[in-house]
């Protein structure tokens, strides 16, 4: 039997915490789909405007979200999830929302 010893890494000081984030209410809107939901970003981003601009610069293809309520553009289409990727190539416009929940 080989014993390996693991090796944890440090983490990045320039990533913050989930604790060190702030909830920022959302709604995304995509072709044919309305995400409504919360993006999580670092506190320094005081402004909608900056924090959607926070989320852009971010070097990730992918937008994390969490509480998401995602509708089609039609109404026809619902369904609630507590967690969502969303690739940023895809977002037409952001806005910012009311907090969602599940209605």
């Amino acid at each position: 039997m080989i014993m390996r010893r693991s090796h944890t890494e440090e983490p990045d000081p320039n990533v913050p915490r989930p604790a060190e984030l702030v909830r920022v209410p959302v709604t995304l809107l995509l072709d044919p789909y309305v995400i409504a939901g919360i993006v999580h970003l670092p506190p320094e981003v005081a402004r909608f405007s900056d924090a959607w601009e926070t989320v852009l610069a971010d070097p990730r293809i992918f937008i994390p979200v969490t509480d998401a309520t995602i509708t089609s553009q039609s109404g026809n289409i619902e369904m609630h999830t507590s967690f969502i990727h969303v690739r940023k190539a895809e977002v037409k416009a952001a806005f910012p929302s009311e907090a969602p929940g599940p209605h």
